[in-house]
């Protein structure tokens, strides 16, 4: 008796949290400071599968800057999300990797096949040069497979399920995809041999101790944009607001 009514409480658990994150004022956009925190770690406890996604106060930060200045950036990214995604959730289950580290994409290029930061990371997925030939990317005069997103999420994969084989955490392996392993390396070291995110953060580079707040946040709002008034781009076209060479803009 005692397990049904668990079971029921369990399947009323999303319409509780969506009540409650509108009487928090989130449903309004209002998501700055005094609201409840825990409507928050709600939303966040259940999407959880792998990886974890904790709420604290770096990943509450994020929320409201995305909440605040992003949605139109959003709304394009969930646009293109009808397209990519798929591709991506493909691949992840194939290949065994959670599939909530395809936001990884969002924060590297918003799902621009084009985009390319100030240091030459190039494609969806925002693979150096010298990484995506080590990971089996053709990269010549006349081809670029970072940006096709097939490949590139089968190099990604690849990359983070190595450094998830050398750590055995997922928000280590998203760290180094930003940072790279040698950082992570000097970080547990100068942590006295921790080996979890918040632990060793204040010793990774300040981008990296903010790459994974914003991986938490991106996947918050991905999953819950209709409480922040957010809609997806259903006219955004494939290439349609991009151009070859567009240099990609840092979201974290």
């Amino acid at each position: 008796m005692m397990k049904k009514i668990s079971a029921a409480i369990r399947s009323l658990l999303p319409v509780l949290i969506l009540i409650s994150l509108s009487k928090a004022g989130i449903a309004s956009g209002n998501n700055k400071a005094g609201i409840d925190s825990l409507t928050f770690k709600q939303a966040l406890m259940l999407m959880e599968n792998k990886v974890p996604l904790p709420y604290n106060e770096y990943v509450a930060r994020y929320i409201n800057i995305y909440t605040a200045s992003q949605k139109p950036r959003f709304s394009k990214v969930l646009g293109l999300s009808k397209y990519y995604f798929p591709i991506y959730e493909k691949i992840f289950r194939e290949r065994n990797v959670p599939e909530e580290l395809k936001y990884i994409s969002v924060i590297e290029s918003s799902l621009d096949p084009n985009a390319v930061s100030r240091v030459g990371a190039t494609g969806l997925w925002q693979f150096m040069y010298e990484t995506g030939k080590l990971y089996g990317l053709n990269i010549n005069e006349s081809t670029d497979e970072r940006k096709d997103p097939v490949k590139a999420c089968n190099a990604a994969a690849s990359y983070l399920l190595d450094s998830y084989f050398l750590y055995d955490d997922w928000l280590l392996a998203i760290a180094s995809y930003n940072c790279g392993r040698n950082n992570i390396k000097w970080a547990m070291e100068k942590a006295g041999g921790k080996k979890d995110f918040w632990s060793i953060r204040e010793y990774l580079p300040v981008e990296t101790q903010n790459y994974v707040p914003a991986f938490i946040a991106t996947a918050y709002l991905m999953n819950n944009y209709q409480q922040h008034n957010i809609t997806p781009s259903a006219g955004y076209r494939l290439g349609s607001d991009t151009a070859a060479n567009t240099k990609s803009k840092s979201y974290r």
